[in-house]
């Protein structure tokens, strides 16, 4: 996720802010707030959840 967040976190972002005449600026005007949200919700999701979640067999 994190990796998303800015245009060199990978290859794909690459490609495609390429392709579509994209600045980083405009890339992180979006990516950041939308990637620190995502990684919150995961955080929750990964260390949270689990534990308050009674697992039968």
């Amino acid at each position: 996720i994190s990796g998303g967040m800015l245009i060199p976190g990978n290859i794909p972002n690459i490609i495609s802010a390429g392709k579509l005449n994209i600045t980083s600026k405009e890339w992180a005007r979006l990516g950041v707030p939308l990637g620190l949200v995502l990684m919150v919700l995961y955080f929750v999701w990964i260390f949270y959840i689990p534990f308050h979640i009674e697992f039968h067999l």
